[in-house]
C-alpha cells in the first residue's frame, strides 16, 4: 500500500521523505504558480510553529491524528501521477486551514524558518528572474543581499568571514543557513568553499549552498552551468544536486551543465570518477575521466560516450572551444555567455562549425570571427542581432 498524500506532506516537513515521494511532490509544486504558493504557505506555517520548542503547548502528532479523522483521505492507489497529484493539492488545501489555526493558538512566538535541506530551500526560495539583471547577486538571507556590479568576481568562504577580489569582507554571521550565488547573463563568477572546494559558475546560473557543510556529507545545487575542482574528504562525499540528478563524488574534476529551461543536460569528467543520480529514470551511472553524461529530459534517453573535455571545460578559461557544431547551437551558447539577445536565419543554424574563440574580445570581435566558418552577415535592430546567411 502506498502512503497517504497527506503522510507525503509530513514526511517533507520532518526530513522523512523518500526519493519516490520527494519526486511526486516536486512534479506537483512545479506544475503551476498556485500550487508552489500553495505549498509554500503550508511549508512556512509549519515552522512557524516551531514544534520542538513548544511541544509541550501543542502535540502535533495528536492533532493530524484528528485531522485524519476529520478528513477523507485517500489512499494513493491510482496508477497516474495525474490522480497523485489531485490528492495532493486537496490536502495542501485542507492542511493549511488546520496548520493555520494551530499557529493561531501559539502566542508571540518567534516564527523559525530554517529549511532541514537544502532542496527544501531550493523548493521554497522565491527568486524573480535574475539572468537578464545587471549584477551578480550573493543573497546571504531574506534580508541581506549583495549586489556586484563586475563581470567575473571571485568568491571566498574562509572560517570566519565571505571575501571576494574586490575588498568587500562580510562576516558568516549577517548569513543564513543557506546562501545563494545568482549569476545573469553576460556575467561569471568563481567561489571557493571553506573546506577548499572551487567553482566557477557561468552565466545563467543558480547555485544553492550551506554556509557551513555538515559532518557527513557536502551538498550543494544548481540550475546552469559549473566546472568544479572537490576538496578529497573521504569522510564527506560531495553530492552535487540538480532538478533531475545527483552527483556524487569525494575529490574530483568535472563539469555540469544543467540548466532546467533548456532539455540537454550533460556531466563530462575530467579527473576522479562520479556516480550519477537520475531522479527521473532511478537509472545509476559511473563516470570515468574523459566520458561525458548525456541526458534529455523530453525523451528520458541517456547516455556515455567518449569525449574531449576541452570542448567542455574551456570556458572556465575564457575560451570556447567547438568541433562540428551546429552554428545555432555554438551562436546560443556564446550569446548567453555575452548576454545579447540574438535571432539567428534558420539555414545558417544548420552550418557545421569548428574553431575557437576568445571569449575575453567584444561580441561583435568574436561574430566575426565566426563569419570565417560560416558565410553569414548581421544587423542590430533594437538590440537584437538580426544573423541571415549569406547567399
Amino acid at each position: 500500500m502506498e502512503t497517504s498524500s497527506l503522510d507525503i506532506l509530513v514526511k517533507y516537513f520532518d526530513g522523512t521523505i523518500t526519493d519516490e515521494e520527494l519526486n511526486i511532490l516536486s512534479e506537483w509544486i512545479e506544475e503551476s504558480e498556485k500550487n508552489k504558493n500553495e505549498f509554500l504557505t503550508m511549508y512556512r506555517l509549519w515552522n512557524s510553529m516551531e514544534f520542538t520548542k513548544y511541544r509541550g503547548n501543542i502535540d502535533i502528532n495528536q492533532e493530524l491524528n484528528a485531522f485524519k479523522k476529520r478528513v477523507f483521505v485517500e489512499e494513493i492507489k491510482t496508477k497516474s501521477d495525474k490522480n497523485r497529484k489531485i490528492a495532493i493539492l486537496a490536502v495542501v488545501a485542507v492542511a493549511c486551514v488546520i496548520i493555520a489555526a494551530l499557529v493561531l493558538n501559539i502566542d508571540n512566538h518567534c516564527v523559525s524558518d530554517k529549511p532541514k535541506d537544502i532542496m527544501s530551500f531550493v523548493n521554497t526560495a522565491t527568486n524573480t528572474d535574475f539572468t537578464t539583471s545587471k549584477d551578480i547577486q550573493l543573497i546571504l538571507s531574506d534580508d541581506n543581499k549583495v549586489d556586484i556590479d563586475t563581470e567575473n568576481v571571485d568568491i571566498q568562504y574562509k572560517d570566519d568571514q565571505i571575501t571576494m577580489d574586490d575588498g568587500k569582507n562580510i562576516s558568516k554571521d549577517q548569513s543564513s543557513n543557506f546562501n545563494q550565488l545568482l549569476i545573469p547573463f553576460g556575467k561569471r563568477s568563481s567561489i571557493t568553499f571553506s573546506d577548499g572546494t572551487k567553482v566557477w559558475v557561468n552565466a545563467g546560473t543558480q547555485l544553492v549552498y550551506p554556509i557551513e557543510f555538515n559532518k557527513e556529507e557536502r551538498e550543494i545545487f544548481v540550475d546552469g552551468q559549473i566546472f568544479l575542482d572537490v576538496a578529497k574528504d573521504p569522510n564527506r562525499p560531495f553530492i552535487v544536486k540538480t532538478k533531475d540528478m545527483d552527483i556524487k563524488v569525494l575529490g574530483t574534476k568535472f563539469n555540469i551543465t544543467a540548466y532546467s529551461k533548456e532539455n540537454d543536460n550533460n556531466i563530462v569528467l575530467v579527473s576522479g570518477k562520479v556516480s550519477v543520480l537520475n531522479k527521473k529514470t532511478n537509472n545509476n551511472a559511473t563516470l570515468t575521466p574523459n566520458k561525458i553524461y548525456k541526458y534529455n529530459k523530453s525523451n528520458l534517453n541517456e547516455e556515455i560516450n567518449d569525449v574531449d573535455v576541452s570542448l567542455y571545460t574551456s570556458w572556465i578559461e575564457g575560451k570556447y572551444i567547438f568541433n562540428k557544431e551546429p552554428f545555432e547551437y555554438v551562436l546560443a551558447r556564446i550569446s548567453m555567455y555575452y548576454g545579447v539577445k540574438v535571432d539567428c536565419d534558420k539555414e545558417a543554424g544548420k552550418y557545421l562549425c569548428s574553431g575557437k574563440l576568445n571569449l575575453r574580445d567584444e561580441f561583435e570581435v568574436v561574430l566575426d570571427g565566426l563569419a570565417n566558418s560560416v558565410p553569414i552577415s548581421y544587423t542590430i535592430e533594437d538590440g537584437i542581432y538580426k544573423i541571415k546567411l549569406l547567399k
